[in-house]
């Protein structure tokens, strides 16, 4: 049991001593370790601080040495600098001497010119002198010229001036004369050959319309029942149609007149139904022209329907159809405007097609160029500007417009169809037969000419040829000359251009004539 207790002790006692042992040379390990490691980071410091030294001591020289050659340098630059300097100095000196001789120079110049502006203002003063001199032997001239000629300054002044005019009017009649040669010969040979060509593609018959209509009777009793029990039947057709009967001697013939030839084409067709039913009395006459006007406005719109199928014209609005047919049953100086809307269409389209332009537009252009003629009745205005009011409305082209609007102005225009259109329309209306003009707006119109030309100096007699296109000027020969005779040509015919309204154009005559006379004894 003592040893087992002893054992026990020994134990207790082994742990603590073997841990202090241990510890002892954990810590003798530890402090040897530090040791060695102490004395290599000194062995480091050290090396370093040899490094250290070296590197100093080299860049001390390196320094030293720099500080040597910049020295050295700069001692050389200074001694550039100064024989520069010197230089310099020199090169002042020589400069500033050279300054002092120009000096001189300059003001032995200026003594010279002084010198010379005194002979300058001398001379002046003898030049002057000899101007007044000549002044007074020119005035002297002038005075004895004045007095063997008779003429004064001013007088001789425009004797020249009205010689120079007279020159240059005769260089500007020259120039005048040959360039209206030239261009007449070439635009007339050009317009010819093209308006032939058109016209001989086209071929229409004229009948010139007139005011009044006949109606055959199947016989002569007839007559009676048309005029009824004391002429009611007459006046109840007069009254639904708006036309005068006219029933005189002439046998088995009843006479409608009216300026409206689609009020007379309705009459004639009413009484013609009438005379064929029997049944002539008011009432069956008004039931009856009602009953024609019906049926007058679809065959108008056919009318208009034919004729555009007839010149092939695509995407025509259907509510212009009566506005065309209409025209059939229209006239201007006794032409049918529908025949003559078709002929100015056909020769438009021959025209565009010498020309190399747009065929269809122009067969449009041409057929309704006329188609404000069937409402001018029904608002005021230009048919022109009626048409093309109406077109616009239609939603057509501003081309073609404009060329209906503008087709009867006397107005320059860019549109070349609107030239298209005025050619071909005085085409259609002046081929003869084509239009009947009245006597007296043509008798008027002619003395307007006529009356026109008497208003410029010198005309003595005039007279309008050829229904009005040919002008014959007589001018006193004693107040004008043969080359104001040229511009008294042109100046008229611009006149005539701005006061007068003419369907073609003018051709004016200017005779001179100087008659001398002599008798020998």
């Amino acid at each position: 049991m003592n040893q087992e207790f002893f054992l026990n002790i020994l134990l207790l006692l082994a742990v603590p001593l073997s841990l202090a042992i241990g510890y002892g040379l954990s810590y003798l390990s530890n402090y040897r370790k530090n040791l060695n490691k102490r004395n290599q980071s000194q062995a480091i410091i050290d090396t370093a601080l040899q490094e250290g030294e070296r590197k100093v001591k080299d860049i001390e020289l390196t320094a030293h040495l720099k500080i040597i050659e910049e020295k050295r340098l700069f001692e050389k630059d200074m001694a550039e600098a100064k024989n520069d300097l010197k230089n310099r100095e020199k090169k002042l000196e020589e400069q500033q001497e050279s300054l002092k001789n120009e000096s001189l120079n300059l003001q032995n110049l200026e003594k010279t010119l002084n010198a010379e502006n005194e002979n300058i203002l001398n001379l002046k003063d003898e030049l002057k002198n000899k101007h007044n001199q000549i002044d007074k032997i020119i005035k002297d001239e002038i005075n004895v010229l004045e007095k063997v000629s008779g003429l004064t300054e001013e007088a001789a002044k425009k004797i020249i001036e009205k010689k120079l005019t007279d020159s240059l009017q005769e260089e500007r009649a020259k120039m005048i004369k040959k360039h209206q040669k030239i261009t007449l010969e070439e635009s007339a040979r050009h317009a010819q050959s093209i308006i032939a060509t058109a016209i001989q593609k086209c071929s229409f018959e004229h009948i010139s319309e007139i005011t009044i209509t006949k109606v055959q009777l199947p016989n002569e009793d007839i007559k009676g029942r048309v005029i009824g029990r004391e002429g009611r039947n007459i006046r109840a057709l007069e009254t639904c149609t708006g036309v005068n009967v006219i029933v005189d001697d002439t046998p088995e013939i009843i006479i409608l007149s009216s300026f409206d030839p689609l009020r007379r084409e309705i009459a004639r067709i009413s009484l013609e139904k009438l005379i064929q039913d029997g049944k002539i009395h008011p009432s069956e006459i008004k039931k009856t022209v009602e009953k024609v006007e019906t049926d007058m406005a679809s065959h108008i719109k056919s009318l208009g329907k034919e004729t555009v199928e007839s010149l092939d014209i695509q995407d025509f609005p259907e509510g212009l159809l009566s506005h065309l047919g209409t025209l059939n049953y229209k006239t201007t100086h006794g032409q049918n405007l529908l025949d003559h809307s078709k002929e100015v269409s056909h020769i438009m389209a021959h025209l565009a097609e010498e020309l190399h332009l747009d065929i269809s537009l122009c067969k449009r252009i041409g057929l309704l160029h006329d188609i404000g003629k069937s409402l001018d009745h029904e608002t005021n205005g230009s048919p022109s500007i009626i048409g093309a009011r109406l077109l616009r409305d239609y939603k057509e082209s501003e081309t073609l417009c404009e060329s209906i609007e503008l087709h009867h102005a006397n107005s320059t225009t860019t549109n070349i169809y609107t030239s298209l259109l005025t050619a071909a329309n005085k085409v259609s209306a002046h081929r003869p037969g084509a239009r009947t003009p009245k006597a007296d707006e043509y008798f008027l119109e002619l003395e307007k000419l006529e009356s026109l030309a008497k208003t410029f100096k010198g005309v003595q007699k005039t007279f309008a040829l050829q229904a009005g296109k040919e002008l014959c000027v007589i001018v006193n020969a004693e107040q004008l000359d043969d080359n104001q005779s040229v511009l008294l040509a042109r100046d008229l015919a611009h006149k005539i251009e701005e006061e007068l309204s003419y369907p073609d154009q003018i051709k004016i005559n200017i005779i001179r004539e100087k008659k001398i006379v002599e008798y020998a004894t």
